[in-house]
């Protein structure tokens, strides 16, 4: 057999594999914790500029990316996955909250090749922390003083 012939199958028959890998798709859904939420713009290329001072350079301009809303979620394992996702479920999720997703494996290579979230359990307790932070310490004493009275007059 050529050498020719030899690679040419070997090219095939990795085709091939990657194509059955990502046409038979594994799905699990899993659980896990936000622990990060990043935005991205798509950075495009404008134009070039020519200055004799600093020379040759490329001028990037951001824009709107629908797709740069990203949830960095870490599951029971600690392992962490980055997740991309709409502007929708962007706003609506939280540091700290559980999530519901759905992650679809290679047949072979166990690779992901699509995640996706299912649904968004808040976490109230860590949410009312998160917005304390932004209070005053007036506000503050004020929201603990006005949770006290509302205990004395309960009883």
């Amino acid at each position: 057999m050529s050498k020719f012939k030899v690679i040419l199958i070997v090219i095939l028959s990795a085709i091939v594999i990657y194509l059955v890998d990502n046409i038979f798709l594994k799905e699990e859904y899993l659980k896990g914790v936000v622990i990060e939420k990043r935005y991205q713009d798509k950075m495009i290329i404008t134009g070039t500029s020519n200055n004799t001072r600093t020379g040759h350079s490329v001028v990037n301009t951001p824009t709107y990316d629908p797709n740069g809303y990203r949830l960095i979620i870490k599951d029971k394992n600690d392992n962490q996955i980055v997740i991309r996702s709409n502007s929708d479920i962007y706003t609506k999720a939280y540091k700290g909250d559980s999530v519901k997703y759905r992650v679809s494996k290679g047949l072979f290579s166990r690779k992901i090749w699509k995640a996706s979230i299912v649904e968004i359990i808040p976490n109230f307790e860590y949410r009312k922390q998160f917005l304390n932070k932004k209070l005053s310490p007036l506000e503050k004493l004020l929201k603990t003083k006005g949770d006290f009275n509302k205990k004395e007059y309960d009883k």
